[in-house]
């Protein structure tokens, strides 16, 4: 099954989680102020996200309030073009990110990844490494507590690798890159 959406904007709920799709694509479309996630994919070949915003997700029962999560590593590839995670997680729990793969693969291009209650871009593993390609993206201004959860990008440095290029970070976290364990 391939899904295509455009345009739509998806405000409140508990969350928007493409499950069991071959592709899915969404162009100029809002995954904003769910109660847990923004938008969240388990098990999907291919994701495409251009010109979205995860905006203001809350997080509940602990488990954080990612903006945009790729949750397992059955969430295969995922492309993000100019997409805005902002201002997400207000639970008080600190590991709410903008976007974050939990051992899958995304490129980032040009997004910017701002605010939110954790490290704004993480990428750590589940299964698999995380891995990511992040190109021209701003992250900054984390609302993470402290320590860890007050980082721009995080990343489990044994397993998951993070490539940056042109990405401009703030400065204004704790630190800009953490990683858990060196290594990988």
């Amino acid at each position: 099954v391939n899904v295509y959406m455009s345009g739509i904007d998806f405000l409140g709920g508990y969350r928007c989680a493409p499950h069991a799709v071959g592709q899915f694509t969404a162009v100029d479309c809002t995954f904003g102020y769910a109660e847990y996630i923004g938008w969240e994919v388990v098990t999907a070949t291919e994701t495409q996200l251009w010109r979205c915003k995860a905006i203001g997700t809350y997080g509940t029962g602990g488990a954080g309030g990612d903006g945009i999560g790729y949750q397992a590593a059955s969430a295969g590839n995922g492309l993000e073009v100019d997409c805005d995670a902002l201002s997400n997680g207000w639970d008080g729990v600190g590991i709410s990110n903008g976007s974050s793969t939990h051992g899958s693969r995304v490129i980032r291009c040009g997004g910017r990844y701002l605010n939110n209650q954790g490290p704004n871009i993480a990428d750590v593993p589940s299964v698999a490494p995380g891995l990511s390609l992040n190109l021209g993206c701003t992250v900054g201004a984390s609302r993470g507590s402290a320590g860890t959860s007050r980082s721009n990008i995080a990343i489990d440095g044994a397993t998951s690798v993070t490539w940056l290029a042109d990405c401009m970070l703030d400065g204004r976290g704790t630190q800009d890159l953490w990683s858990g364990t060196v290594g990988g």
